[in-house]
């Protein structure tokens, strides 16, 4: 009888410790997957704004900016020969402006990015007009398979600084899971005003993102170094991005001003280098599925 019970309580003991090891496999499993959606979300988006930012500048017709500057590197990163550009304009005044552009389903960059669908712009005044606001919304804009949405207002300060306030911003991805996000961002101009090229402009970028992730998790996004856009450069080049989900908190290092698609992501004091992407997938799923045979 004793025995028995022994064996009993063994066999007991021994399923329990299983339990706990595959449990804690899985909440391994999950925490990694999580890490990995952030950092790839926070790439992604962090890119794509910037790049939108881009799509804008050079769809404003030359008689909208107020130093009168003209040409640009290329339409939106080499969108140019699959997109369209329409401005209306009120017969009697000057403003407010619409300008729409349109990508065709297959205008695909040289970086091999896709992007279709509507941008569209509300010019209420000069850049040069303290005051002046572009208000840019979207219809079935997507960035490879993900659907943006929100509306991003641009205010003008009649100098170098912009603030950019994004409302109800709002990321789909082709999985049908959702990342909100909202932002307040000052968006300075540091090179390149006093030329007539835009591809040696050169923009700082500061300022927080809140949301929520796939998961519906809360989280908080702040610039601690500013992001450096060049527009000549498809990437952003530089700048730290932390993000704070609960007590957790991860960073992305942007690089040190390299035109190049390599981050660092750094957690509990560890770094690793990464390769950008404009995707938001679930490689954490194929790193374990390759790490178990």
């Amino acid at each position: 009888m004793q025995n028995t019970m022994k064996k009993g309580t063994l066999s007991l003991l021994t399923a329990l410790l299983v339990m706990f090891v595959i449990s804690s496999c899985s909440k391994d499993e999950a925490m990694v997957a999580q890490d990995q959606e952030l950092l790839e979300e926070t790439a992604f988006a962090e890119n794509v704004f910037a790049q939108l930012d881009a799509d804008v500048e050079d769809a404003i017709p030359v008689d909208a900016l107020s130093s009168g500057r003209h040409g640009f590197y290329g339409f939106g990163f080499g969108f140019g020969n699959c997109m369209t550009r329409t401005v209306e304009t009120p017969e009697d005044a000057d403003y407010p402006k619409v300008i729409t552009i349109e990508y065709d389903g297959s205008c695909t960059s040289n970086n091999g990015v896709v992007k279709s669908g509507k941008i569209i712009i509300t010019l209420t005044g000069s850049p040069s007009e303290a005051g002046s606001q572009r208000i840019v919304t979207f219809e079935d804009f997507m960035v490879n398979g993900n659907l943006i949405e929100g509306t991003k207002t641009i205010t003008f300060d009649g100098g170098k600084n912009y603030m950019c306030h994004l409302e109800n911003g709002k990321i789909t991805t082709p999985d049908g899971k959702v990342i909100i996000r909202e932002s307040t961002r000052t968006r300075t101009q540091i090179a390149g005003e006093d030329t007539e090229d835009r591809s040696d402009d050169v923009f700082e970028i500061t300022g927080t993102v809140t949301g929520e992730t796939t998961d519906g998790l809360s989280y908080k996004k702040e610039i601690i170094e500013p992001l450096i856009v060049s527009r000549d450069c498809f990437w952003i080049t530089q700048g730290v991005v932390e993000t704070t989900v609960g007590d957790v908190v991860y960073t992305i290092n942007f690089g040190d001003g390299t035109c190049d698609d390599i981050a660092t992501k750094i957690e509990n004091g560890v770094e690793e280098q990464i390769t950008m992407d404009m995707h938001i997938r679930k490689m954490w799923h194929h790193k374990f599925k390759h790490h178990k045979g």
